[in-house]
């Protein structure tokens, strides 16, 4: 990777690559750093060409466990703006599982402020193991034991179309990948893309 000494985001990534390392202690600081560079596309001035790519190669975070940290801070920074705001060093972060079971609660529709607020306490100052905190927060935002709907059923196949055409993308452009390999890429992006054409048809 090239080092552009008069880029402004240079500070931003020496800072992110000092969070990475501190990480283990705490992730809400590691959240907020890759939520900003992600925002920003900083990585892009960093020749990364996915949000992905720079979390593997430079902080050796997994794609994964990005998102799940870069989404976990924007759930608490929506319901919880005011807690962000308090100095690091003076917050303990809630276990992130946890925190996970709290994203999928938001993406139900079924966190609201009211819901966020009866259980606050609990997040931010709850006792027992990161696990039994996580399983107490999964009863009280249980999973639907219905089937997903057609809307969820489409969001889900577009993410995959979209991390599959980064994936080709990025085969595409290296030299190293056999032709093969690209071609079989470019079939799973070309077939994902028919399912989500096939799924907003059925939905239409």
């Amino acid at each position: 990777m090239s080092k552009l000494t008069d880029d402004p985001s240079a500070a931003l990534r020496q800072e992110a690559k000092a969070a990475a390392r501190r990480f283990r202690s705490g992730w809400l600081e590691m959240a907020a750093i890759l939520q900003r560079v992600q925002r920003e596309r900083s990585y892009e001035a960093w020749d990364y060409k996915t949000f992905e790519r720079y979390c593997a190669d430079e902080l050796f975070i997994k794609p994964a466990t990005a998102m799940k940290l870069t989404r976990g801070y924007a759930v608490l920074e929506k319901h919880d703006e005011e807690m962000l705001k308090k100095p690091l060093e003076t917050v303990a972060p809630p276990p992130l599982e946890l925190v996970h079971v709290l994203v999928k609660a938001d993406d139900r529709g079924t966190l609201t402020p009211e819901r966020y607020a009866e259980v606050r306490q609990d997040i931010w100052h709850g006792e027992g193991t990161s696990e039994q905190r996580a399983e107490e927060m999964r009863a009280r935002f249980p999973a639907p034991k219905t089937k997903p709907t057609l809307r969820v059923v489409e969001t889900g196949l577009k993410r995959y179309a979209g991390t599959a055409r980064d994936l080709y993308d990025e085969l595409k452009a290296d030299r190293r990948v056999p032709g093969v390999v690209k071609d079989q890429a470019h079939s799973l992006l070309e077939a994902l893309e028919q399912l989500v054409r096939n799924h907003s048809e059925v939905r239409a």
